[in-house]
């Protein structure tokens, strides 16, 4: 309860703060909100993602769910309740499709694939010659999260990778030498984001991106959040409330900060 009034007391707060394309004097951030945020173009396989999301939320099936990260809430779960409790909403999906699409990243990271939606928005972004690799520590999470891709026709674009972070992500990003994209939603802690991100940080260049989910979803990833957009290799961050995202452009001599409507 008292997490639920934290949160909504920092949404009005956001509510307050955030602004839209008008009164951008930034161009690269005005050509986000035009290309990305309000894109309208379909896609037609947004619609066969969507159709994999309404199948699960339909599922009673019942998987041995392994958490990894705080509290540890291992156990049995029905695939329908997770997938409405885990799963991001369309139009976050679509954000990354619309993010990737637009700056044409090859080299996309996921760090908690959960059943794989967002990992479909962002496979079906990329074309053949592109890397996308999404780490998952539940193995029956990740075992679903690669029969959608099946589904969806698109498991040549995707690889997943079960196991803890902290174990495999080093030696992915050898694998992949530079990381254009990275969208960070697993371990919802402090130390572990910040740890995430300095580990990632060496494979990124001027052009690359993190995205952090629940950047307000406790007062932890709130400072995790402030410690990530104020650091000096970040020349540019937006706040989504529930996204945050991180910009490392050496065209930006000076540090800017936006809050953005979503």
């Amino acid at each position: 309860m008292i997490e639920q009034l934290f949160r909504l007391s920092d949404y009005f707060q956001y509510l307050i703060k955030a602004r839209g394309r008008h009164g951008i004097h930034s161009p690269f951030v005005y050509q986000f909100i035009e290309n990305v945020l309000l894109a309208k173009n379909e896609v037609a396989t947004f619609h066969a993602v969507e159709h994999v999301r309404q199948s699960m939320l339909k599922s009673k099936s019942i998987l041995e769910y392994e958490d990894l990260g705080p509290g540890n809430n291992s156990g049995k779960r029905s695939l329908n309740k997770l997938v409405a409790r885990t799963a991001r909403q369309a139009k976050y999906g679509r954000l990354l499709y619309y993010l990737i699409k637009n700056n044409n990243y090859k080299n996309v990271l996921e760090l908690g694939t959960g059943t794989g939606i967002t990992a479909l928005y962002q496979a079906i972004a990329l074309d053949e010659n592109a890397n996308f690799v999404s780490i998952e520590g539940s193995k029956s999470l990740s075992e679903i999260a690669r029969y959608n891709a099946q589904k969806v026709g698109i498991e040549c674009n995707a690889h997943f990778v079960t196991g803890n972070f902290d174990m495999v992500l080093k030696d992915i990003l050898i694998q992949l030498q530079s990381v254009d994209m990275a969208y960070i939603d697993g371990n919802h802690r402090k130390e572990p984001t910040i740890n995430y991100f300095e580990t990632i940080l060496p494979y990124l260049h001027s052009n690359s991106c993190l995205v952090f989910d629940d950047i307000n979803w406790t007062e932890e990833m709130q400072q995790a959040w402030s410690y990530i957009k104020n650091h000096d290799s970040v020349r540019l961050s937006i706040d989504l409330f529930n996204f945050g995202l991180v910009f490392f452009r050496t065209e930006n001599i000076e540090k800017e900060h936006f809050v953005l409507r979503y």
